[in-house]
């Protein structure tokens, strides 16, 4: 039911008396200018709703009905709208989201559908859940795509902020001798374990749980974070990589490139190559040489 956003808690309770499971308000928002955050809009009207088996409807109507009545509301709401939803396999109907997807030689191959990898492409099994990426956002198709055009056979890479681990195993399918995956989010750390269980990859990464680079020589520093992130650790990465590396550092959104360039440069960094997907930038850089 649609009410005054103001108002939405009174609804929700009234839900809940009257024995509606899994009650929720659905808030008005904008999207914030990070990703993750938003703004809710206390003008605009919510939506609460909840979930009940068809059979036990007619005995919770009136019961709704009653426990509606008891708020001073401000204008008196529309009464509920039943929606009558077709028996499913809901734990499994939302893979049908999750196509394959190719990503320059990388395709990443959701384990519920079948693909042959042709020749010269690197196969990532993913496991879609709800906590971490899938490889469908931009900043990661861009994230490997860096990957794809700068590894080289041999190299020793970074994965910063590691998430859902697809990097990680895509820089160790793509040849690289050892990669580093690191997250401070636990749940991030066991995602990231399935995931190189999955593909294989065990030998090759290692996975720490750490909220800043490790002070070590890498050849590839790929970090797919927010521009506070990627600022606040910018120096870290120069660190992290060795004299002749480099770094692949995306999750950027266009309005926000300046600033955060100005900050990569004062820390060291030299801009090689930008990329970009929609309004997404990525960018590849080195050291910067030093002054003389």
């Amino acid at each position: 039911m649609t009410v005054a956003a103001a108002e939405a808690e009174w609804a929700l309770a009234a839900f809940e008396a009257a024995g509606l499971s899994g009650a929720l308000i659905e808030w008005p928002f904008t999207q914030g200018p990070e990703f993750g955050s938003a703004d809710v809009e206390p003008a605009a009207p919510a939506q609460v709703r909840a979930f009940i088996a068809e059979p036990d409807w007619p005995a919770r109507a009136p019961a709704l009905q009653e426990a509606l009545q008891c708020p001073p509301w401000t204008l008196p709401p529309a009464a509920p709208a039943v929606l009558l939803v077709e028996e499913r396999e809901w734990r499994t109907a939302w893979y049908e989201f999750f196509p394959v997807t190719k990503v320059g030689p990388v395709v990443l191959r959701p384990t519920h559908r079948g693909y042959e990898p042709q020749d010269g492409e690197f196969v990532i099994d993913i496991e879609p859940g709800l906590g971490f990426g899938t490889g469908q956002h931009e900043s990661t198709r861009l994230a490997l795509r860096g990957l794809a055009a700068t590894l080289q056979a041999g190299d020793r890479v970074l994965d910063f902020g590691t998430g859902s681990g697809i990097l990680a195993c895509a820089a160790a399918r793509m040849g690289a001798a050892a990669v580093v995956a690191i997250d401070n989010d636990p749940l991030a750390i066991h995602a990231t374990g399935q995931a190189v269980q999955r593909n294989a990859v065990e030998e090759l990464v290692d996975i720490r749980q750490a909220s800043v680079p490790p002070a070590e020589d890498f050849d590839l520093v790929v970090a797919n974070l927010t521009p506070p992130l990627l600022a606040e650790h910018s120096r870290a990465i120069v660190a992290a990589m060795a004299e002749d590396g480099g770094c692949i550092l995306s999750g950027v959104v266009a309005d926000q490139t300046k600033d955060l360039l100005s900050v990569l440069q004062a820390a060291g960094l030299e801009i090689q190559e930008s990329d970009q997907d929609g309004e997404w930038r990525a960018f590849r850089a080195s050291r910067a040489a030093p002054l003389r």
